[in-house]
């Protein structure tokens, strides 16, 4: 895999660095320019590959000072795609917090306000504030967890059930009707579907 410029900078400035502060300059590439800055990207698509059944059709994240916010688009064969989202290690094992965008045609949509992370900057008192997004959170503590009569912890939980999954979200309503419903936080929140393949990333290997 070819290092992008960015990471050839970096690498060059965490160079000049350790020689100033006598860090070791090979952790340093390894840390934030090498194989280390993959790491968790690397156990994550090796974890896909172990997996029957299942082909990574694209997968990626975000370059910053850590390479995060891992997602990958899949296909479960005799079954169809899969999108998922906020990838980590944990997310194969038992987590909380599942993040699903798409499931076979049906790409996921939703939209509301309340209170989903924005404070007062004087204060820190949370405030209300509208939200668009195009996946759900379906795992234990996931706002959508209760859509689903089975509990959802991992990524071989949302492969496993993906014919319940799947008939679960095609009865949402398609784009422009929407369905809503309010948490125990006030938070509300509507929720839709497009029946329409969703646009896949680039892919990083």
């Amino acid at each position: 895999m070819s290092v992008p410029p960015i990471m050839k900078k970096l690498s060059l400035s965490f160079g000049a660095l350790a020689l100033f502060l006598g860090i070791p300059a090979a952790w340093l590439w390894y840390t934030f320019a090498g194989p280390g800055y993959y790491a968790e990207f690397n156990d994550i698509k090796a974890s896909f590959e172990t997996m029957p059944d299942v082909e990574i059709v694209a997968i990626g994240g975000n370059e910053d000072l850590t390479y995060e916010d891992i997602w990958a688009h899949i296909s479960v064969r005799g079954k169809g795609n899969i999108y998922l989202y906020s990838l980590t290690c944990k997310s194969f094992r038992d987590s909380d917090h599942v993040i699903l965008g798409a499931i076979g045609p049906h790409d996921i949509i939703i939209e509301g306000e309340g209170y989903v992370g924005a404070y007062k900057m004087d204060t820190g008192e949370p405030v209300r504030s509208q939200f668009y997004g195009g996946a759900i959170d379906v795992g234990r503590e996931g706002a959508f967890a209760n859509f689903f009569p089975f509990e959802i912890s991992n990524v071989h939980d949302v492969i496993a059930r993906y014919d319940d999954i799947a008939a679960i979200i095609s009865r949402w309503p398609a784009e422009p009707d929407k369905k809503h419903f309010k948490d125990e936080k006030g938070t509300d929140y509507y929720y839709y579907v497009k029946e329409e393949p969703r646009r896949g990333q680039s892919t990083s290997s």
